[in-house]
Parts: C-alpha cells; sequence; structure tokens
C-alpha cells in the first residue's frame, strides 16, 4: 500500500525499541514488535530486505510530505557531529524539522544489529523531504551518505530537495552526484537553501545554546 507518512521521531522519544514505529508510520502490514524481535535471528533478515523492497516499491515520490511539513535529514559522519548540530540549528531556526541521528533515541539507547540500525536510518529517509550531505575530509570514506543523499534526492536529474555543505577543504573535491543538487559552501548560501520550500510552520525549539558556527 502506499506510504502517506509525517513520522516525527521526536513525538517517540521516550518510547522502547520495540514500541517504537506505530504501524501507520511504518506504511507495512507487519508489526514493529515482531519484526525487531524476528531480527534478532540472522535467518529473519531476508524478511527486512523483502519488506523494504515492497515499501519502497509502492512509496511516494520524494519531495512532499502530508500537510506541506519539510523536515530535512542531516547526513554526516559521527566525527562531525558539531558541524551537524549546527545545520540542524540553522534548519530550526528556519522553523523545518529536521531528523538527525546523533539526537534519535533508538539510535543511542538500546544496542542495535546492523539490519536494525539501518532500519531506523530507513524510516528517517522515508518521512524527510530533503537532505542536505556534510562533505568533510572525515566524510569521504562514508558507505551511508551517498545512500541517504539518493534515497532522498528527487527523481530529477537535478534535485532542489537535496544539497551539500563543502567544507572549505573540499571545494575542489567534489563527488559526481553532488552536482545533482545544490552546493553550499558558507551558512548563508545553507539558509538561502532553507528558504526554498517556503517559510517552515515549526516554532523555534532549540533549548541548548547555539551551536559552533561552521568553518568557511
Amino acid at each position: 500500500m502506499p506510504l502517506d507518512l509525517d513520522y516525527d521521531s521526536a513525538e517517540f522519544e521516550s518510547a522502547s525499541l520495540f514500541e517504537r514505529f506505530p504501524n501507520w508510520a511504518l506504511g507495512l502490514e507487519f508489526i514493529w514488535r515482531e519484526y525487531a524481535l524476528r531480527l534478532q535471528r540472522p535467518e529473519d533478515f531476508q524478511i527486512l530486505l523483502d519488506a523494504l523492497a515492497a515499501a519502497r516499491s509502492n512509496e511516494r515520490p520524494g519531495g512532499d510530505l502530508p500537510g506541506g511539513i519539510t523536515r530535512i535529514f542531516i547526513s554526516h559522519k559521527q566525527e562531525n557531529r558539531d558541524e551537524a548540530l549546527r545545520v540542524a540549528w540553522l534548519a530550526n531556526q528556519a522553523g523545518h524539522h529536521f531528523w538527525l541521528d546523533i539526537l534519535a533515541p533508538t539510535l543511542n539507547g538500546t544496542p542495535l544489529n546492523p539490519i536494525q540500525t539501518a532500519c531506523v536510518i530507513e524510516m528517517g529517509l522515508l518521512n524527510c523531504s530533503h537532505v542536505i550531505a556534510l562533505v568533510t575530509p572525515e566524510s569521504r570514506p562514508s558507505r551511508w551518505i551517498p545512500y541517504e543523499y539518493g534515497r532522498v534526492k528527487e527523481p530529477t536529474p537535478y534535485a532542489l530537495n537535496s544539497a551539500c555543505w563543502l567544507h572549505p577543504t573540499q571545494y575542489s573535491n567534489v563527488a559526481e552526484y553532488l552536482f545533482l543538487g545544490t552546493q553550499t559552501r558558507t551558512e548563508e548560501h545553507i539558509t538561502r537553501w532553507l528558504r526554498g520550500p517556503g517559510p517552515g510552520n515549526r516554532p523555534s525549539s532549540w533549548a541548548d545554546p547555539a551551536p559552533p558556527k561552521l568553518p568557511s
């Protein structure tokens, strides 16, 4: 069945791993609790792969979420935590929702096996309308960033919903796929890109001090 999702992970911060995803958010006919338990057994990994393949074949096109919500997926390496938090802060100041793995309780609580981790990130990707990848010296060997960027990117040669931020050392070392979206070098560039979807509808909820500014 088609996915008509608007899953905000912040609404489930206090939920356990097995209560993390309600059936309506999964868009699939099996129950997350049973699914997560079954994934403890390697022989059941194929169930996940088949189910995700079925979800992808039926999901909505990227770029739009119910109610016109804009949610930014921030793709980064763990070593770039400060930079990722800064981009999340910029998105929050622009009135947009965001998904950032280092703030996801599921990924920072109960130890997960690799397939469970992949599924949690996949849920974040399915529920984001935009993506920005942080390109740094540390991110170059990342196995996740190219996937995350392409997973959210609209299926057009050039996509306005996809962007990257280039660390000053990476201006002349850009992967080819990043030319299919907006390239930014400064916070001003990022803020301009964030204005593209129009004014956000989420009040600022950032309680901590603003993270350090991005290098430029």
